[in-house]
């Protein structure tokens, strides 16, 4: 029994399918990411409408994996008690001392949120742009985004096929080995490509208007 830390390592195996066989872990649902924000006590939606969009956010846009909240929620409990002290200490209320705890827990996660958008999208263009075969994965990833959250069958795409060899490397797809499909790494590596398509629209309509412009 071999326990792989990422999606990605299963194609660095070599196929065996008589012999192996992938069980394999998804991501958390809603219901269970929610349970994980209510065990952790962080981003409590009750009168904090910000909270609950914050969450929503996070499980829509993001794809989060447990590790990640858990790391994040024990960083945003520090902020929380040191803006709650600093409130306390000036002379605030005790309802306004929890609120300066929840605006700092938002705080964290606004920024984790930020940081990890920063991150997918970097991914994604390293994809586009660097990679060996980024002329197929440019072919690849508006069907990903057409697809999402299906997937792509690499036995049904030339290029997913071509891609394959590199797709290890790179942290904006991964190859699901039980469904066969290759799919965005997470939400926010969705989102990235889908921004990154659009940019790329806009500069080729662009382009195309200055050419027309300077025609007539």
């Amino acid at each position: 029994i071999l326990v792989l830390s990422d999606a990605n390592d299963a194609g660095k195996l070599n196929p065996d399918e008589d012999r192996q066989e992938f069980l394999w872990v998804d991501v958390f649902s809603e219901d269970e990411i929610q349970r994980l924000f209510g065990n952790l006590d962080v981003l409590v939606p009750d009168g904090d409408a910000e909270a609950a969009a914050l969450r929503r956010k996070i499980i829509d846009e993001i794809g989060p994996t447990p590790q990640a909240i858990v790391k994040t929620a024990a960083a945003a409990k520090k902020a929380k008690e040191k803006a709650a002290d600093a409130a306390r200490s000036s002379g605030a209320t005790e309802a306004e001392c929890v609120a300066a705890g929840r605006a700092a827990v938002r705080k964290v996660f606004e920024q984790w949120c930020e940081k990890k958008q920063k991150e997918a999208y970097i991914e994604v263009v390293h994809l586009l742009t660097q990679s060996q075969h980024k002329g197929a994965f440019r072919r690849l990833v508006p069907d990903l985004v057409e697809s999402y959250p299906v997937g792509v069958s690499p036995e049904n795409h030339v290029s997913a096929k071509k891609a394959s060899t590199d797709i290890k490397d790179y942290h904006a797809i991964s190859h699901n080995a039980e469904a066969r499909v290759y799919q965005f790494y997470s939400a926010a590596h969705y989102y990235a490509a889908r921004r990154w398509l659009e940019k790329e629209a806009e500069a080729k309509a662009k382009a195309e208007t200055e050419a027309k412009a300077k025609a007539e």
